[in-house]
């Protein structure tokens, strides 16, 4: 009993299309998540975002490679069913009906009613209604209105997110995209996010294209916004990848210590791999981090020489020195003439 009611007291975040609630890329996140456990994850993944075969347009009869391209989106699909109960998958493997075009769109439909009734537990408000105006027949195209619908694929949100991306999204206290002694993996991390979303928001046919998400925009955007203590990092990874670059083309009599800029600045194929780029970063900061910590354990260990105090008088400054067994000044206790006995103070 106690069980339950702690449960029920734990309230569920959910996406309602304010900034109060869920965020798109966490329901984003949930909805495949879901998915994943019943239908695997490249059919959960390409039934959310409406990037499966299309089997309206196939004539698997008429041309071979609508029909190898059937025959490859049936063999996806048996898999998937697999995940749930691979004895009846099998039956339905070997079944004629298994391979139409009619019972495949069915099948599909089946499961979006599946994705469907998940996306209604994780939606309140607005966002619960709007799902319900569009009904379970529109779950094609759910993602992408959700998308639109609730301000994250309105074109001003996403060109603001894309600046703040390109300038390295810098800290709101400070400014700096790299604050000093800033963790960078977890800074790193952080732009990689941002890449992954921008790109998942690119509809698909325009990834390629897409400047902005691509992995080399992401290289020379963290190379340009560094701090001077990484120029031995990067100067590793450049001459790692300059090295390799020459030698697969049997170039190795060029390798010199001069610099071609031109190529430098402007050419991608120049650019050192991120995964080494991020890699060397890391291990330089953790590095640094080290060498902080065992100057500050020798600070402690060594605190410097001791200090007497000394009392009485002022040190330095104007005033005379006074004595501290008759009170007057000028001279010290003990002088030919103080007055004060040898008890006195």
């Amino acid at each position: 009993m106690v069980r339950e009611e702690k449960e029920t007291t734990v309230e569920k975040v959910l996406f309602s299309g304010k900034e109060s609630g869920l965020s798109f890329e966490k329901l984003d996140e949930k909805m495949q998540s879901w998915g994943r456990k019943k239908f695997g994850d490249k059919y959960a993944r390409e039934l959310w975002r409406n990037e499966l075969l299309e089997l309206k347009t196939l004539a698997p009869q008429n041309d071979e490679l609508h029909m190898f391209a059937f025959n490859m989106h049936c063999a996806e699909v048996y898999d998937m069913l697999c995940e749930d109960n691979a004895r009846q998958a099998d039956g339905l493997f070997y079944s004629d009906r298994f391979w139409t075009v009619e019972w495949q769109t069915e099948c599909r439909q089946r499961q979006r009613e599946k994705l469907f009734c998940h996306l209604e537990s994780l939606c309140s408000e607005e966002a619960a209604r709007q799902v319900q105006k569009q009904g379970v027949r529109r779950m094609n195209e759910m993602r992408s209105f959700l998308f639109q619908r609730f301000g994250a694929g309105q074109p001003e949100v996403l060109e603001k997110r894309v600046r703040h991306y390109l300038e390295g999204m810098p800290d709101e206290k400070t400014g700096m995209v790299f604050p000093p002694r800033c963790n960078m993996e977890d800074k790193l991390n952080e732009l990689e996010r941002e890449r992954e979303f921008l790109l998942d928001m690119c509809p698909k046919d325009k990834r390629e294209d897409y400047d902005d998400g691509k992995e080399t925009t992401l290289t020379r955007m963290i190379i340009r916004k560094l701090p001077k203590e990484y120029d031995a990092a990067v100067k590793a990874v450049r001459d790692l990848h300059r090295f390799r670059t020459y030698g697969k083309n049997g170039e190795i009599g060029k390798i010199t210590n001069f610099e071609d800029n031109t190529r430098r600045n402007y050419e991608t194929e120049w650019l050192p791999v991120y995964s080494e780029l991020r890699t060397e970063l890391i291990s330089e900061f953790n590095l640094m981090k080290r060498r902080r910590d065992e100057e500050a354990l020798l600070n402690r260990k060594s605190p410097g020489h001791p200090t007497l105090a000394l009392q009485g008088f002022e040190q330095p400054g104007p005033k005379p020195l006074t004595c501290y067994g008759c009170g007057q000044p000028g001279h010290r206790k003990g002088d030919a003439c103080c007055t004060a006995g040898p008890r006195d103070v």
